[in-house]
């Protein structure tokens, strides 16, 4: 996506005759910064007389709608401004600041940050200091020594965050699956049905645990909430439009709702919003009980391997609610065999552990 920000920025510069400086997040900056949901956030430089001008063109130029655009003045206006009023070090200006991202965060595309650091921290050198050792301190970081720890950790958990399938997603996965083929057999749930994103690499590992664990028979099938959660809103007249739509696709799940004993495995609970339209979608072919259940939450600020999903999504079809299989390069397709069978082996070990257990009473 990085690299995306990079091309339309190139484009800007090249199409307006403005200089440009790409920011992007660094992990391991111990100074949060919050870009665009892009990761990085494209800076036109402009002077302060332009009054926003250029920057409000860029936004209605339709090649560039979308794109993650603010404005920065010269570093010599910069260094102006702060002389006048010597608060804007505290405070800032305007509502992305300038001192944070231009100091803790890696400038990938540009000269301006490199430019910026050297004239501000040449002109306010022991005021720059100040403030940078407040704002940790705002942060709750007390002393330098505190702030290489916090640093050395966050460069650890962005390494670990490169390796699939860590030992610490080993244990969260094998308390998952052990726990959730328990609720099943408790429940008598006879249906899983998978919201079809990540969701999807636990799944038939779950359903192994369950038939081989447990001797237990359960269907998993999975379903896409994408058009329902971003097309479709709860009213019941669309309700009855996908109901029918559910019906045409999807015969052998709708069988199998009915009368059914459910559980829907999502990836990740943020609102809700996509649970409880699926629950309603599916209470329309009358359902013995629902239940639900979500993945592990992230961990240590770092997130499961497989909701990485630039690796692992499926490539949704919004005209459909079965989601089609991703196009992968070889070497993705390596990558998923790989952690596949690393949960494969984990669900092995859980079903082990249960035979355990049932034969020590």
């Amino acid at each position: 996506m990085v690299q995306a920000v990079i091309a339309q920025a190139k484009q800007i510069e090249q199409k307006y005759k403005v200089p440009v400086s790409v920011i992007a997040e660094v992990k391991t900056s111990p100074m949060p910064w919050t870009t665009t949901g892009f990761g990085a956030t494209i800076f036109i430089i402009v002077p302060m007389g332009d009054n926003h001008t250029l920057l409000q063109k860029i936004r209605k130029d339709p090649d560039f709608v979308y794109s993650p655009v603010s404005e920065m003045w010269s570093a010599e206006e910069l260094v102006k401004l702060t002389r006048a009023n010597p608060r804007v070090i505290r405070n800032n200006i305007g509502g992305m600041g300038f001192i944070p991202p231009f100091f803790f965060h890696r400038e990938v595309y540009g000269g301006f940050a490199k430019k910026f650091r050297q004239q501000y921290s040449t002109a306010f050198g022991a005021e720059l200091e100040t403030e940078v050792r407040a704002r940790f301190e705002r942060s709750g970081i007390k002393s330098r020594k505190e702030l290489g720890r916090l640093v050395a950790w966050a460069k650890g958990a962005e390494q670990s965050e490169k390796k699939l399938f860590g030992k610490e997603e080993q244990r969260q996965t094998f308390k998952w699956l052990k726990s959730t083929a328990e609720q099943v057999v408790k429940e008598e749930i006879n249906t899983i049905v998978v919201l079809d994103r990540s969701a999807r690499y636990l799944a038939l590992p779950l359903k192994k645990v369950i038939q081989r664990g447990y001797k237990k028979p359960v269907q998993v099938f999975f379903i896409d909430p994408g058009m329902y959660r971003d097309v479709l809103n709860s009213t019941e007249t669309n309700m009855i439009k996908l109901r029918q739509q559910l019906q045409k696709e999807h015969p052998r799940l709708v069988k199998a709702i009915r009368g059914g004993r459910l559980l829907i495995v999502d990836d990740l609970i943020y609102s809700g919003k996509t649970l409880e339209m699926t629950q309603e979608l599916l209470k329309g072919f009358g359902p013995k009980r629902i239940l639900q259940t979500a993945l592990f939450p992230r961990y240590e600020w770092k997130d499961v391997s497989w909701r990485e999903q630039k690796k692992y999504s499926t490539q949704t079809n919004f005209k459909r609610l079965i989601a089609e299989r991703a196009q992968l390069t070889p070497e993705k397709r390596k990558e998923i065999h790989n952690m596949r069978k690393g949960i494969g082996i984990l669900a092995d070990n859980v079903v082990t552990k249960i035979r355990n257990k049932q034969s020590r009473r």
